[in-house]
């Protein structure tokens, strides 16, 4: 994902659970902890402190351990997201939807024995004050809905089985 800090473009991809690649260069991260109102995290074993200062659209404030940083996002968001949460590539099982980022789940957009087409949004999650439509990774009906709103998953969780 490409973010603006200033000026300056940054480029911000997840190698694996431990690795992020930022602007070509591999960095060990370890998450300390996540909260509605922060993150708290090691980068190459550096201590971050992350703290959400507001929200508008395209845009977040942040204060990096007590400096204010604005952050621009990427217009190709939808994309990427549709890729990590349940479109082509996404890692589950035929009938188990999983969720790729833990969360809190804001909203559920079907209900059991409900149809539905692969890419239909199943449920949003909020994750670092960001909204993530999880999508649909096949087509069929819902079986079963494993999440109710308000309830925090993991990632990895799963979220609903469409069969």
């Amino acid at each position: 994902m490409d973010y603006m800090v200033g000026d300056i473009k940054h480029s911000v991809t997840s190698v694996d659970d431990s690795t992020l690649m930022i602007d070509g260069t591999p960095y060990d991260i370890s998450i300390i902890s996540i909260s509605p109102n922060g993150i708290e995290f090691l980068l190459n074993k550096r201590y971050f402190q992350v703290i959400y200062a507001e929200e508008s659209r395209g845009q977040t404030v942040v204060h990096v351990n007590g400096s204010p940083v604005t952050l621009r996002m990427h217009t190709g968001l939808d994309d990427i997201v549709y890729m990590h949460s349940g479109g082509t590539g996404a890692a589950m099982t035929d009938s188990t939807l999983q969720s790729q980022i833990p969360g809190k789940v804001v909203s559920i957009t079907v209900s059991v024995n409900d149809e539905v087409s692969e890419g239909d949004t199943i449920c949003v999650l909020e994750s670092m004050k960001m909204q993530v439509s999880v999508k649909a990774h096949t087509s069929g009906s819902i079986k079963s809905m494993r999440v109710k709103v308000g309830s925090s998953v993991a990632k990895g969780d799963i979220i609903a089985e469409i069969e």
